[in-house]
């Protein structure tokens, strides 16, 4: 029995610029906890900690609640490695739904 892998293909592009769309045409600033997120992860990677606000002390930072969320920890090596770039960010995130629709046909 043979395969056309022409059709996942096609359906992950799909994917990925409707993903593409959302980000640059609906959703033009993070909010909410994506803006948090994206606190946390520049002072991760300015070396202020695991901290949403470097003024308050560590007791009182809300940030202490998302300790081990690896999307943070992903972010910051992305502002690490190409700086603060929240497109890059967006682009990223649109690369990996399409690739894992993909994973989940195959």
């Amino acid at each position: 029995m043979k395969i056309n892998y022409k059709y996942p293909i096609i359906l992950s592009l799909i994917i990925l610029l409707a993903c593409l769309a959302y980000s640059f045409y609906i959703k033009d600033k993070p909010m909410g906890d994506e803006r948090d997120y994206d606190r946390i992860a520049l002072n991760i990677v300015e070396g202020k900690g695991w901290v949403l606000s470097p003024d308050v002390p560590r007791e009182q930072d809300s940030a202490i609640i998302r300790v081990c969320q690896g999307y943070i920890l992903f972010i910051a090596g992305l502002y690490k490695l190409f700086g603060h770039y929240y497109v890059l960010v967006q682009i990223v995130q649109a690369l990996l739904h399409a690739l894992s629709s993909l994973i989940l046909f195959f």
